[in-house]
């Protein structure tokens, strides 16, 4: 509203219920309902639900009609509530112009007050005070005998007998209105206009005890005559229901009595043009705004257009002149205010024509980078869509930021940790920088975070030394920081197997270097010694004990020992020592002596009893393991072992397997080496849940000893979780998985009866006797689905196909190949998960019991 139209309307006098007020009316809350609280914001109904409009009571009117008011309104009965759809309601029936607003209701103004019912919603109560009626219009400056009811019943919003309308559209309308009526009747080019509160006549007065008189002022056309738009124009940032209220939006077309404010008639868009252009097109603007050419005009609706055009980005606006200087922005000389919108008259003085005098960002002639070593310029432009080279510059900061975030997530995708920014970290350089062609280069400083410090906190007590952590961490201060390698050296600690859990802190920025993030883990140690004992039935031995010794944490530097008995169907005895160099390499040696005696005769009971019976072996030896990492998920070892096997016959022949086409039975010592490389992704070694396990072995024996031979395997495994859902618990885990596992082997030479590949039973081929298959080839193929449950309990559905045979035997593989399905069961126990299956294969069923998971 413009300081013409204010001091216009300051002319209202006490007596006609004062000026309306320069805010907005504020609606207000009722006391609630009886038995319910008072409610500061009526969002929800105690049911939870938003609440909804539930009662619309309108009062006080006298002449205008109550449809008028309703159609203004947008909050209805049954639609949801909320304070700033009513505040708007407000605005828009004070934009009626037909009534009285006091804002401290010391004239018995109109009042519009809330209140919340028994249920939660809301109930709008309106008393709406009509301004006083006009009963005397007066021409001033013409000839009175041209005046009177051939134009006074012919203005729409200037009607005798009706409320004063005090819209400054409505009445700039009603004079427009006036101009084009003496036009037409009596060929008179005048301005029509009204006295400011500086001059006499006023622009109504009173008249009578309760009515009021209206003055209008005609003058001849090149008089000096003018009547300045009282409409401004439209920037960004408007919000209706905010400020003052939103400049009415309706102005007549007609209307007699028997077509009363029923209508609520409004001017009609006639033209819409777009100016100042030099880049986009003026289609662009056309299709962003919803203000279209034959509608009614409705400065709230432009308000929003302009915003939209605002958002964007493309253009200046002068309300953001201080902003944009902080970026370098060239902004135009003060004189120019930026992109508006205008409306004005047409020229037939019957409608509204909008001129958008639109005015562009500078063009980006080229995008700098400045910090980027871990990514190439050319990548990171490539991610850039809005701040690109030939563009205009956007400036909405939203736009900005996905560019920003663009470039952040590009190294993100490398696991990087990167921030992209619009100002140089020294604060000495701005995002813009003018060129002399009126273009603009873009500067973009990249900050690559580093890793600062690297420290450990324990949950409960600590024995592990920290040097033992960052011995097998790659993650260093100094480094880039990396979650990739985070990840891996997370794995390489879990491997140890001496935490119950580890967790990375969130990221912190060091106080000292903004450029730096600090890695803080969360320990908790598990207990590292370990003696048990107990029994059961194994489906390769029948009935078994054991007595197992181990400490996984010498002197809190991850050594590890262990010595195991076992006793029953197999007798054995080992002990192992693994000793961590500690080098910050991961470099790892594992000694090992056993001496193993399987005698493998029908024993055990029931579905548990061993079927082999085939003969008796006898395993002594021992071995010296050195790996080392190659890469962060690859790992390179080579093994030295010396065996010395005894294998006696327990019959002339095997029952039911063809002649062994290897050396006779009897005694045999190898000497070998073993070169194997290993590739782990796994999640957790001992029961993966993604990730995969590959590994490739070359065992060369003729190293002394009897034997000469080649033995090659490749081994490969998969998991990964389907179906979603996890199981909470220390550590979460999904339902389901789906586990794999390939294994493919052969040899060259003449291995020994002792060096055979075998397959059938637990650990390889379920639903078929231990070592039901051997020869120097070997196959095999298992497939997993694996649920798990609360309490440690997962439970299994598997197929499992795979064989073992020698050099020249007659094999169609694929028909050939034995298979089976099953089902089983894994629990949690103390002393290890046991496990539990039932297979069914070509030989029939059967039962297998172990440890751990088969792989």
């Amino acid at each position: 509203m413009t300081t013409r139209w204010l001091l216009v309307l300051a002319w209202l006098p006490t007596w006609l219920h004062a000026a309306p007020p320069a805010d907005p009316p504020a609606a207000v809350d009722l006391p609630p309902a009886a038995g319910q609280p008072v409610a500061t914001t009526v969002a929800q109904n105690p049911a939870g639900q938003p609440a909804v409009v539930s009662r619309v009571q309108i009062t006080g009117l006298e002449t205008i009609d109550e449809k008028v008011v309703r159609d203004a309104m947008t909050l209805k009965v049954g639609l949801p509530f909320t304070a700033e759809g009513l505040q708007a309601d407000v605005d828009r029936i004070y934009a009626l112009g037909w009534f009285f607003f006091d804002k401290e209701n010391q004239n018995r103004g109109s009042v519009v007050t809330r209140r919340t019912d028994a249920d939660g919603n809301v109930e709008i109560h309106m008393v709406l005070v009509e301004n006083p009626p006009v009963v005397e219009i007066r021409y001033l400056g013409v000839d009175k005998q041209l005046s009177g009811p051939a134009v006074t019943d012919r203005v729409a919003w200037l009607k005798i007998g009706r409320p004063l309308n005090t819209s400054p559209a409505r009445v700039a309308a009603a004079l427009r209105e006036i101009e084009t009526l003496y036009r037409e009747l009596y060929q008179i080019d005048v301005v029509a206009s009204v006295s400011s509160g500086t001059e006499q006549p006023p622009f109504y007065e009173r008249s009578g005890e309760k009515g009021v008189a209206v003055n209008i002022k005609l003058q001849q056309r090149g008089g000096g005559g003018t009547r300045p738009v009282e409409t401004p124009p439209v920037t960004p940032g408007g919000t209706p229901g905010t400020g003052s209220p939103t400049t009415p939006a309706t102005t007549p077309t007609g209307g007699t009595e028997d077509e009363p404010l029923i209508k609520d008639e409004k001017l009609k868009v006639t033209r819409i043009d777009v100016l100042g252009l030099k880049t986009l097109r003026p289609e662009l603007v056309l299709e962003t705004i919803s203000t279209k050419v034959g509608e009614a005009y409705d400065r709230a609706k432009l308000q929003q257009d302009i915003n939209k055009l605002d958002d964007l980005g493309w253009f200046y606006f002068s309300g953001y002149r201080e902003d944009l200087v902080k970026l370098g922005y060239p902004v135009p000389a003060s004189t120019d205010i930026g992109s508006r919108a205008d409306p004005d008259n047409d020229p037939t003085g019957r409608g509204v024509a909008i001129t958008f005098r639109m005015v562009e960002n500078p063009t980006i002639k080229q995008v700098k980078l400045v910090g980027n070593t871990l990514q190439p310029s050319a990548a990171l432009l490539q991610e850039l869509v809005f701040l690109k080279s030939g563009n205009l510059f956007n400036t909405n900061p939203e736009k900005i930021e996905r560019d920003l975030r663009r470039i952040s997530d590009l190294y993100s995708k490398q696991g990087y940790f990167a921030s992209a920014g619009y100002v140089s970290p020294d604060s000495n350089q701005m995002l813009l920088t003018p060129e002399p062609d009126g273009t603009v280069t873009v500067t973009l400083w990249i900050t690559e975070l580093q890793v600062g410090e690297i420290s450990f906190n324990w949950t409960g007590s600590q024995r592990t030394k920290e040097r033992v952590f960052r011995s097998y961490m790659r993650s260093r201060p100094g480094q880039y920081v990396n979650f990739n390698r985070i990840a891996e050296d997370l794995r390489e600690i879990e491997r140890l197997d001496l935490l119950d859990d580890i967790k990375l802190q969130p990221l912190k920025v060091s106080e000292d270097d903004p450029t730096k993030l600090n890695l803080i883990f969360d320990l908790t140690e598990k207990r590292t010694g370990n003696i048990s004992a107990g029994g059961g039935y194994s489906s390769r031995y029948g009935l078994v004990g054991f007595v197992d010794i181990s400490e996984k944490n010498l002197w809190g530097l991850a050594h590890q020992v262990s010595g195991r008995v076992e006793f029953g169907g197999r007798f054995n005895f080992s002990t192992n020592y693994f000793y961590p160099l500690l080098d910050g390499s991961g470099s790892e040696f594992n000694v090992r002596l056993y001496n193993t005696e399987d005698r493998t005769g029908a024993t055990g009971i029931g579905a548990f009893t061993n079927r082999r019976a085939s003969f008796d072996q006898t395993r002594r030896g021992g071995s010296v393991l050195f790996s080392r990492p190659i890469l962060p998920t690859l790992r390179g070892s080579v093994q030295y072992e010396l065996q010395n096997v005894t294998t006696q016959r327990r019959g002339s022949q095997l029952p039911n397997l063809p002649p062994f086409p290897f050396q006779d039975l009897g005694s045999d010592t190898t000497s070998s080496v073993t070169l194997g490389l290993t590739h782990d992704t796994r999640d957790f070694a001992f029961d993966a849940t993604k990730g995969m396990y590959q590994s490739a072995t070359v065992e060369i024996a003729g190293l002394g000893g009897d034997n000469h031979f080649g033995k090659y395997r490749l081994e490969t495994r998969h998991f990964f979780p389907v179906f979603g859902g996890t199981i909470q618990g220390k550590r979460p885990r999904p339902a389901w998985v789906v586990a794999t596992r390939g294994v493919y082997g052969f040899s060259s030479g003449r291995p020994p009866f002792s060096q055979a590949y075998f397959v059938g039973g637990a650990e390889t081929l379920r639903g078929y006797s231990e070592d039901r298959f051997f020869g120097d080839r070997m196959f095999l193929f298992n497939l997993e689905l694996r649920r798990s449950f609360k309490g440690n309990i997962q439970a299994v559905a598997f197929f499992d196909a795979g064989r073992a045979w020698f050099q020249g035997e007659p094999l169609d593989f694929f028909n050939d190949l034995a298979s089976a399905v099953g089902v089983g069961l894994r629990v949690q126990t103390p002393v290890g998960p046991i496990r539990l299956d039932l297979g069914f294969g070509a030989d029939g069923s059967k039962t297998h019991f172990s440890f751990g998971q088969p792989f």
